[in-house]
């Protein structure tokens, strides 16, 4: 599976070239991210991203396409620490327990609400930085965003 990498200012853009989205690849995608997203974490980098489907064109210095735009209007709409498919894709439930991957019902997003799609199941690793104890937060925002994130852990350790 090729991919590359590209920074813009405070985002970081991952383009994974897939013949067709299926639940191996989603498999294959959050496994390439699992081990960045928990170093960022023990670093106190908290990301959150969107993962998107369909026609991109990158080259040296430009990342476009359709695909592009969609997981650029829905990043900063997750309110939570986490990695989540784009809520415009339509990716029906399946079992992935213990996997870098799991089905998330309540996905916290400004504009939807919440939806359901496949997360980046970082929990699932026991990632000690983010216990409760240790999210305070200084305003309103933030702290909603660490409690949503809370929900997602707590969620994940009860599958286990």
């Amino acid at each position: 599976m090729l991919f590359f990498v590209r920074t813009l200012s405070d985002t970081i853009i991952i383009t994974i070239a897939l013949q067709r989205l299926n639940y191996s690849n989603i498999s294959k995608i959050f496994d390439i991210l699992l081990t960045p997203f928990i170093e960022s974490l023990k670093t106190g980098m908290l990301f959150r991203g969107i993962v998107s489907s369909g026609w991109y064109f990158i080259s040296d210095r430009l990342v476009i396409g359709p695909a592009i735009d969609d997981a650029a209007g829905h990043h900063d709409q997750l309110k939570w620490i986490g990695i989540a498919m784009s809520p415009t894709l339509n990716v029906p439930a399946q079992p992935t327990k213990g996997t870098s991957s799991v089905f998330y019902q309540t996905i916290p997003h400004k504009q939807v609400g919440h939806y359901g799609s496949f997360v980046l199941n970082w929990p699932n690793y026991d990632v000690p930085l983010l216990q409760k104890e240790r999210m305070q937060a200084s305003d309103n925002n933030a702290k909603e965003k660490y409690d949503n994130t809370c929900r997602f852990y707590d969620y994940v350790i009860r599958l286990k």
